[in-house]
C-alpha cells in the first residue's frame, strides 16, 4: 500500500489511545506515557483524532520503557476484544462462520490499524492469514505484529466461545520473551524465525458457525465499514479509497467494474473521481502492488514466486519484469541491495 507520509495525521489514534489505557489500567501514568508528543489525556477517548507515524512510534516508544520487559505486544493483543473494533467488530461478530469472521476483519484491518494489512490464502488443509506491514516500521515491527497476532488469537476464542488447540501460528522474528507467554496468549503451536507472520486456520475451524451469527447486521456492518472508508477518502482523496480497498483484496484484486460496485458507483464514475485526482484505476494497482513488494521484499523471507501470488501475479516472469519496470532492478537484487529492514535473525 502506499506509505502513510511522516508528517501527515493519517493515522487513527485507536491502537495506540487503546495500549495507553491498558498500561494506565496497570498501574503506569498515562501522562508520562504521552511525553513528548502532542496527545493529551482528553484526546484518548476521541474516535476521529488521527496522529502521524512519529507520534504513533513515539508512544509505542514510550509503553515498551516503561514496560521494561519483552512481550508488551502480546500482553496488550490479548487485552484487546471484538467490540473495541466498533463496526469492524461487529461486522465480524454476525458473521455466519469463523473463517468468515476472520476474513472481515482482515479486509477492514486498514481502517482500525493502516500500518498492517493481512492477505488471506486457501489451501485444501484450511487458511492462511498472512500479516504484513505497510511500510518500514523501525523498532516498533515486533510490537505491531505480535499485538496484531495475540489479538487475533483472542478474537477468535472470543467468537467461538472456546479454546481453539488446532491453531498455528508463524513469526518472522526470533524469540525474545518468554516461550511460555507465547503459549499462554497464542498457541502451543508457534514457529519463530519464519517465512512471514500469520497463523493457520484448519478447514474445519474455518467452517464452524457463529452462535452470534447474523445476517442482516452483519451486511449492514459491512456497509458502515464500506461508508467509513468513503468517508477517509473524502478527508485524504479517493485514491486512498482505492488503494485501502486494493490493499485488502491484492491476491486476487478486484476487476474496476467489481471495485465500483463495492463502492456503490458505476465505473464511470469511479475513472472519473480517479481522474480528477490525476490518476487511474490501473495506476493504483500498480501503485499498491510496487509498494507491497518492496515491503515484502524488505522485511519478509519470502521468496519471489510466493510475493509474486501475494500481489496478484500468477506468473513470476511477468512480476519479475513489472518490478524491474518500477525498481529498475531485478526483485532479487531489490532485497540484496535495499536499505530497508530485511528480517536475517
Amino acid at each position: 500500500m502506499p506509505r502513510t507520509p511522516d508528517t501527515s495525521p493519517a493515522l487513527p489514534l485507536f491502537f495506540t489511545s487503546a495500549l495507553i489505557r491498558f498500561m494506565a489500567q496497570a498501574g503506569y501514568d498515562a501522562e508520562e506515557l504521552l511525553d513528548g508528543t502532542d496527545i493529551g489525556p482528553e484526546d484518548l477517548h476521541s474516535p476521529e483524532k488521527r496522529v502521524d507515524f512519529q507520534t504513533h512510534t513515539r508512544l509505542i516508544t514510550n509503553a515498551e520503557t516503561a514496560w521494561q520487559t519483552p512481550g508488551l505486544g502480546l500482553h496488550f493483543g490479548q487485552a484487546l476484544n471484538l467490540y473495541a473494533l466498533g463496526m469492524v467488530g461487529q461486522a465480524a461478530i454476525s458473521s455466519h462462520t469463523l473463517g468468515e469472521a476472520m476474513e472481515t476483519i482482515a479486509r477492514y484491518l486498514g481502517l482500525r490499524s493502516p500500518l498492517l494489512k493481512c492477505t488471506i490464502t486457501r489451501g485444501l488443509d484450511g487458511v492462511n492469514f498472512h500479516l504484513h506491514s505497510t511500510r518500514d516500521l523501525g523498532r516498533i515491527q515486533r510490537f505491531m505484529i505480535e499485538a496484531a497476532l495475540a489479538a487475533s488469537a483472542k478474537f477468535l476464542r472470543q467468537l467461538a466461545e472456546a479454546p481453539l488447540p488446532d491453531l498455528s501460528f508463524s513469526l518472522a522474528h526470533r524469540l525474545e520473551a518468554d516461550l511460555d507467554v507465547y503459549k499462554h496468549v497464542l498457541s502451543s503451536h508457534i514457529a519463530f524465525h519464519a517465512d512471514q507472520n500469520g497463523f493457520h486456520m484448519p478447514q474445519a475451524l474455518a467452517e464452524t458457525t457463529l452462535p452470534t451469527a447474523n445476517p442482516m447486521i452483519a451486511i449492514e456492518a459491512r456497509r458502515h465499514c464500506d461508508e467509513e472508508i468513503e468517508r477517509l477518502g473524502r478527508t485524504y482523496g479517493f485514491p486512498h479509497v482505492i488503494a485501502t480497498l486494493l490493499g485488502s483484496r491484492l491476491a486476487t484484486p478486484p476487476t474496476e467494474v467489481e471495485a465500483a460496485k463495492i463502492l456503490g458507483l458505476s465505473a464511470r464514475n469511479l475513472r472519473r473521481r480517479l481522474a480528477a485526482d490525476g490518476t487511474s484505476y490501473r495506476d493504483q494497482l500498480s501503485r499498491v502492488r510496487q509498494d507491497t513488494a518492496k515491503t515484502l521484499l524488505t522485511t519478509t523471507h519470502l521468496n519471489v514466486e510466493d510475493i509474486a501470488f501475494e500481489i496478484g501475479y500468477k506468473n513470476v516472469g511477468n512480476f519479475s519484469r513489472a518490478f524491474k519496470r518500477w525498481a529498475g532492478v531485478s526483485p532479487s537484487t531489490f532485497r540484496k541491495t535495499s536499505k530497508g529492514v530485511y528480517l536475517k535473525g
